[in-house]
């Protein structure tokens, strides 16, 4: 059953993401610690490789500006941009970088196999507030539950389930780039044959308010096919350990001038 190329796209989008969206104007710039223990499902049904066994600690930076971001992660960088909707892909080390555009990988799909998602959300405002790297940040609680099926069938194929912990801050990047920092509300602007059944999780996450600075998840997946994922949930815990609101080049949107483009690998 040929179903990569919408599973791919799906995983690439959410990929780097925590859980929440706001929209901003002046530059912004995240360092975060992000620990991690098993196997995300979003990837492992992509068909990516079990990771090794244990807690994997990694150093993400973000970047803000306008309506680009620019994320640095596990020796990978990857350009978002949500005017275009397309995001790149840097090898530092090889000097390359392709673009993928995700309504066109999915418009080039077989559009018989290419998954649907729909969802559900619950999200709670506890009130509760805390200083957190010198920012006031309000705590959220929510539940997301993301259904993929083949177009014409009731039966999932899979159902990923995220539980979370956030703690968020709007006193950061007022107004700054992007709505798009979270992995759920980007799946918005995914073409209609992927995003149409997540409005209701994306209008839900909506009245969370802020950047990340602090959260804890979990996922669990349960599918009909087998994919080797393990049944403990695949757990994360992301903090931030330094934020800054200084101006930043235009440069670090866009591909260096000596890096040569390549095709994007194909599922």
């Amino acid at each position: 059953m040929r179903i990569k190329t919408g599973a791919v796209v799906f995983a690439a989008a959410t990929a780097v993401f925590g859980m929440t969206a706001d929209s901003a104007r002046a530059d912004l710039k995240l360092e975060q610690t992000v620990e991690t223990k098993g196997a995300d499902p979003f990837l492992l049904f992509a068909g990516a490789e079990p990771p090794k066994a244990g807690k994997i600690k990694t150093k993400t930076v973000t970047y803000y500006k306008g309506d680009k971001r620019r994320v640095e992660s596990g020796g990978v960088i990857r350009i978002f941009d949500d005017v275009s909707n397309t995001f790149t892909v840097l090898d530092a080390k090889a000097k390359t970088y392709f673009v993928v555009d995700t309504a066109k990988e999915i418009a080039a799909a077989d559009k018989g196999l290419v998954p649907e998602f729909a969802g559900s959300a619950d999200v709670t405002d506890t009130a509760e507030t805390k200083p957190l790297n010198g920012k006031d940040s309000r705590h959220y609680r929510y539940t997301i539950t993301i259904r993929m099926t083949l177009p014409g069938s009731q039966t999932p194929l899979a159902t990923f389930t995220m539980k979370g912990d956030q703690w968020v801050s709007d006193a950061i990047g007022t107004g700054v780039g992007t709505p798009k920092q979270s992995r759920v509300a980007l799946l918005a602007a995914l073409p209609p044959q992927l995003s149409k059944g997540l409005k209701p999780v994306t209008d839900k996450l909506a009245t969370i308010k802020g950047f990340v600075l602090e959260e804890t998840q979990s996922t669990t997946l349960a599918s009909v096919i087998e994919t080797g994922a393990p049944k403990e949930p695949f757990e994360s815990v992301t903090k931030t350990d330094q934020i800054s609101e200084a101006p930043l080049p235009d440069s670090l949107f866009a591909p260096p001038s000596d890096y040569k483009k390549i095709d994007p690998p194909r599922a």
